[in-house]
Order: C-alpha cells, then structure tokens, then sequence
C-alpha cells in the first residue's frame, strides 16, 4: 500500500484517494485569534485567586483574651486604619525589594502611613513571597504572594470577604506591588 507523499495539500483535500493510496489525515486548526485568558488573570498577566477557609475544619476556638461580645469587629476596622506595618516573609532575596515596592506604592494609593514599627501600627500587611521562576531581567522574575491585612488584635480585616483569608497574586515582580495597592484602595474607597 503506498502513501501519497508527492502531492501538494491542495490536491491532497479535494480529490478522494485512490485505491491503492491511504489518505493522511490533515489536523484541524480553529480560527481562533483571540488569547484565552484565565478568569482571574488581568491586562498585565497577573492572576489574583482568593485564599478560602476550609468549611470543613472545626471551628476555631476563640482566645479567651479577645472579646468579642462587645464588638462585631474586635480592634480597628479597615477604614479606621490609618498606619500600617509591613511584614514580608518567605523568600528572603526577593523580601527586601517587594517590602520597598508595597510600601511605596501603598504611600501613593492608599494615603496609609507605613511605619517601621510594629508597636505603633494599627494594622500589619502580612505578606509572603514565593519565588516562581526566574526571567532574563531582574524586574521580570516570577512571583507569588498571599497578602492579608491584619489588625492589632490579630484578626483579617482585608481581604473583607467572608470565609477568604487572604489574597494570592501570581505575575511578575515588578508588576505586583502596584496591583496589590490598587486593589487594597478599591477595598478603602468602597468599590471591592
């Protein structure tokens, strides 16, 4: 049985095989130009996945010194927030540079003072670093973070919404800290 090698691809799609020819199929290519793009993921490739609170672990026992029959929201409240301390944890290269670029980009987003100082804080921005993978510049390695914002009472007050604990961003180093500052300012200002 031969195979037909010789003929061009035009020919190959409109005329049948012979009979002693077998006919290779030719794979299919959908005219689909348009990326896909993951839900999550925004114009600069920055995916940001909520870090949910597992429904099915038993509730988690109150520390008696936290009182929490007086208020709904033990310490200070997202928008009474008005210092905050960043804490970055993780990768310990990449801490010092994502610790400078939140904090400089909080300064202009948020208006939020950012002080050195945990004890006079009214919030700490928790956060961790991961490294991904490495790009051909610094500023174009692979990253990711999980942010929550925590009052001095200890308690998640950003993200603000319920059973999510925490925000988990994946993108590009340099892109992240403006990201993260325009989302927690969103959440200020009211706009989720």
């Amino acid at each position: 049985m031969a195979v037909n090698k010789d003929k061009p691809k035009d020919l190959e799609k409109s005329a049948p095989p012979k009979k002693n020819e077998v006919e290779i199929p030719q794979p299919q290519v959908a005219n689909n130009n348009s990326p896909k793009k993951k839900e999550n993921t925004d114009a600069n490739g920055i995916l940001r996945v909520p870090i949910r609170e597992n429904k099915d672990f038993p509730e988690k026992k109150i520390n008696p010194s936290r009182d929490i029959t007086k208020k709904r929201f033990p310490g200070k409240s997202l928008n009474e927030i008005k210092q905050i301390y960043i804490e970055v944890s993780g990768d310990e290269v990449l801490s010092r540079q994502i610790r400078e670029q939140i904090s400089a980009e909080l300064q202009k987003t948020t208006g939020f003072a950012i002080v050195d100082n945990k004890e006079q804080a009214d919030a700490a921005l928790k956060v961790y670093v991961r490294h991904e993978s490495d790009g051909d510049e610094p500023e174009d390695k692979s990253v990711t973070l999980i942010v929550r914002l925590v009052n001095a009472r200890g308690f998640v007050i950003y993200p603000n919404l319920k059973r999510v604990s925490g925000w988990k961003y994946v993108g590009v180093i340099s892109k992240l800290p403006p990201r993260i500052a325009q989302d927690l300012a969103k959440t200020v200002n009211g706009k989720k």
